[in-house]
């Protein structure tokens, strides 16, 4: 959806169309988004962070595999989410 409407999630408090090199791969359900950046080998992980003005930048996952680690690690203990 973003892809085709950029300006669906808008950033830097909402003067910009969302980056089509962003790949969106997690929410937290409060507005914040975890993405891969697709024009980045290393497949860094970014945050998209609401509360700083639609702001993005380093994530606290060093890595896609460090992300989605800690997804796995969720899905095995779902009471954490009750």
């Amino acid at each position: 959806g973003l892809h085709d409407n950029p300006r669906m999630i808008e950033i830097n408090e909402d003067s910009d169309p969302w980056p089509l090199n962003y790949f969106v791969v997690g929410t937290n359900g409060g507005g914040d988004f975890w993405m891969v950046d697709l024009s980045d080998p290393k497949e860094a992980i970014c945050k998209y962070d609401s509360e700083a003005g639609g702001q993005i930048g380093p994530s606290e996952y060093p890595s896609w595999a460090a992300y989605t680690g800690e997804v796995e690690r969720d899905l095995r203990n779902p009471k954490k989410w009750r």
